[in-house]
């Protein structure tokens, strides 16, 4: 590397060329010194390196720490050790899918052995293709190089690696790796014997003694590592991973082999009537999950098999249900997330796919059109599925939407047609309990909503005392549901409920109560007055219900900018506060209900300070009501007036 205008007593360039590949896939360098210290580097049209410097490059091939790179591998990129065996298993299925190449006929079997126990030595073999001593170089001692993949190599569709890294997995819990192997290709050919170390070395050496077509693999736990290869945990990894895998995988050593993978899903089953299916699908999903599903939908599509399980509860939106997914048989993970549609969080799916790819760590799915595919057709049965439970069995419809009616919202807004085979069905929160649109709708012609929650719960007892019909759109997807109402079904009034128009229906005071009651008002628009709030007098229901506070949006506006003003720096005060003077908006409303006892009993008193007290508290209340955020002088006042009104009581008990 060249450092120009300084004079070190030895400089070298490594000339910039593009990447290549070496002899054998392997990367290398170039490395010339230079002719003379602070030579520049050239810079006239067509001038090359090579013109210009007097040295011929010295090429050198990149070093690999094979350890740094398993530790690599166990810290960032597989999950856990134990992945050691799922990519045993792959590797073995891989040989016998091509030995089937060869020879149609050929079954294949995997066979599991664990030999000794201090420490244990696990032994893999298989009865595949082999590998000759050519491959054994270029596949078992070249990182990354596999026998599934290169320039000009289409990668069959029956083998499940990829990536040339899975032998490295078996480095995670040995320190040496065995390999004997005999080739299916060159039958005449002596078996060899491939020793790698975790120091990147590896030995080499032909056998004389007669060995069958395949590869055994041998394995002796490294310290800290014996559990994992302790019969056990052989057993229950490879029933894990490779339940599904159509190869049989054998446990052998004990008095009898013992079949591992012998799970045959109900989709690989005969053809069924729908109902026995669906009795099949539901105990598979008892036993594989623990779970009691709702019911389940089966997914049969070219390529992709399994079931889409309802949960029979409600799931959390933050953590989605995670889904297991099988690659040509191979577990790829049980907390896979991006399978279904972003709408289907009312199922949990089990699949076994031939098309889909996996990421280099095998525990997740790579986001290519092959996994938008397989989304959309997943979708398409979820959608059938919800036509026609809704058509056909309508006590069960009515249990699904009680568990997962935001799920059946939201895919209704993405399909026209499932919109109008649902949304006449969905139950909404209004002011007069739960109903349908079409039976909101009945009270009024219209559909009134409030547009938050906390909107409506500040309107509903009042709204229902009316017997006026306001929905609660506050929830998620149920004011988009609205609008849309409006668009598809022609002549439908939807509209935003403004809060004023609940307070019209309110009774104003007689001429005399307005003159007698007129003292205490004053003192009400003394109190609000710092908090752009007015007060109004009037009667209405519910009785119970003292005040009832009102704003349109450009007096919510304002007061959160006062709200911000308070809790900011001065400099921010003073842009807030020339943003809030620009805004033109009524004062807020506070409506006192002399229907209430408080009230009466408040407006009655003859202690000024103590009424001011009180308006002050009510106005509290009423915002803490609503739900609204208090800004620090709305909390003060509620300190103060709670203390003051203690105060008071005590001094008129004499204590």
């Amino acid at each position: 590397m060249r450092c120009s205008g300084r004079s070190f007593p030895a400089v070298w360039d490594i000339e910039r060329a593009p990447c290549v590949a070496g002899p054998g896939g392997r990367g290398f360098y170039r490395l010339r010194p230079p002719s003379g210290i602070g030579d520049a580097a050239p810079t006239s049209p067509g001038a090359t390196p090579s013109s210009v410097w007097d040295s011929e490059p010295v090429e050198h091939r990149f070093g690999i720490d094979l350890q740094g790179l398993i530790d690599l591998l166990s810290r960032h990129l597989y999950s856990g050790p134990e992945v050691y065996l799922r990519e045993l298993l792959q590797n073995a299925v891989d040989a016998i899918a091509a030995r089937r190449r060869l020879d149609p006929a050929h079954a294949g079997r995997i066979e599991l052995e664990v030999l000794g126990a201090d420490p244990p030595t696990l032994l893999v073999a298989d009865d595949g293709v082999g590998l000759t001593e050519e491959e054994v170089h270029g596949v078992l001692a070249t990182i990354g190089q596999s026998s599934k993949r290169g320039p000009g190599v289409e990668r069959p569709t029956d083998f499940l690696g990829r990536f040339g890294i899975g032998l490295l997995s078996g480095f995670l819990v040995s320190d040496e790796l065995v390999f004997i192997t005999r080739s299916a290709r060159r039958p005449d050919a002596p078996a060899l014997e491939w020793r790698g170390r975790s120091d990147g070395s590896y030995a080499l050496r032909p056998l004389t003694r007669s060995v069958g077509v395949g590869t055994r693999v041998y394995l002796r736990a490294r310290p800290g590592r014996e559990a994992l290869l302790e019969t056990a945990r052989v057993e229950g990894l490879a029933r894990r991973y490779g339940r599904l895998l159509e190869v049989p995988i054998l446990l052998v050593g004990g008095p009898t082999p013992r079949l591992l993978n012998d799970d045959r899903p109900p989709w690989r089953a005969a053809a069924l009537d729908p109902a026995t299916r669906r009795e099949e699908l539901l105990d598979y999903g008892e036993t594989l999950f623990s779970e009691h599903f709702f019911d389940a939908v089966p997914i049969e599509e070219p390529d992709l098999a399994g079931a889409a399980y309802v949960l029979p509860y409600r799931p959390s939106l933050a953590t989605p249900p995670r889904h297991r997914v099988y690659l040509k048989g191979m577990l790829v993970g049980d907390r896979v997330e991006n399978l279904v549609p972003e709408w289907a969080f009312f199922v949990r799916c089990v699949v076994d796919a031939r098309a889909l790819r996996p990421t280099a760590s095998r525990e997740r799915l790579y986001e290519d059109e092959a996994l938008c595919a397989a989304r959309r057709r997943i979708g398409v049965c979820l959608r059938r599925y919800l036509r026609d439970l809704a058509r056909a069995d309508a006590a069960r419809w009515r249990r699904f939407l009680s568990l997962h009616a935001l799920s059946i919202k939201a895919v209704a807004l993405h399909d026209d047609e499932l919109y109008g085979l649902f949304v006449d069905r969905l139950p909404f929160e209004t002011s007069l309990g739960e109903l349908t649109l079409p039976d909101a709708r009945a009270h009024a012609g219209e559909l009134l909503y409030a547009r938050s929650v906390d909107a409506f719960r500040q309107v509903a007892a009042v709204a229902a005392a009316q017997g006026r019909c306001v929905i609660n759109a506050g929830y998620t997807y149920d004011e988009d549901l609205l609008r849309r109402y409006a668009e598809l079904r022609p002549g439908a009034r939807v509209r935003p409920l403004d809060p004023d128009e609940l307070a019209e229906g309110f009774d104003l005071p007689s001429p005399a109560e307005r003159e007698r009651l007129a003292p205490f008002l004053a003192r009400a628009e003394e109190a609000l007055a710092p908090f752009d709030c007015a007060p109004r007098l009037r009667r209405f229901r519910p009785d119970a219900l003292p005040a009832l506070y009102t704003a349109d949006e450009d007096a919510v506006l304002r007061r959160s900018l006062d709200r911000a003003r308070g809790e900011t720096t001065e400099s921010w005060s003073g842009v807030l506060g020339d943003l809030r003077s620009g805004i033109d908006a009524a004062p807020a409303r506070l409506f006192l209900n002399l229907r209430n006892p408080l009230v009466r009993r408040m407006s009655a008193h003859t202690d000024p300070s103590l009424q001011r007290r009180c308006v002050e508290l009510l106005y509290v209340h009423s915002l803490l009501a609503g739900s609204r955020p208090l800004g620090p002088r709305e909390l003060s006042l509620f300190s103060d007036g709670l203390l003051g009104v203690i105060e008071w009581g005590l001094s008129e008990h004499g204590a």
